[in-house]
């Protein structure tokens, strides 16, 4: 895994875990030129695979950044 060999090397493994609704993904996507643009099948299929990544993967800190399109962005620890 590419976090024991970062460690390895001695760098530290630090994940930042991009939280999005799946509402805003479409939004976006909706707004990509035509030939950028991802079916929302993969988009929700992706979704349904998805699974949170977790402190046991070995990362030494975890932050979840929230985007919102009124606010900016939220950087917090993950626990």
């Amino acid at each position: 895994m590419a976090c024991h060999s970062a460690k390895a090397s001695g760098f530290q493994a630090v994940l930042y875990y991009f939280d999005v609704e799946i509402e805003q993904a479409l939004l976006r996507n909706a707004g990509r030129d035509e030939a950028h643009r991802i079916p929302e099948i993969a988009l929700r299929g992706t979704l349904k695979k998805f699974e949170r990544p977790t402190i046991d993967e070995g990362f030494d800190a975890m932050f979840q950044v929230r985007a919102a399109f009124e606010n900016g962005r939220s950087v917090e620890v993950m626990k």
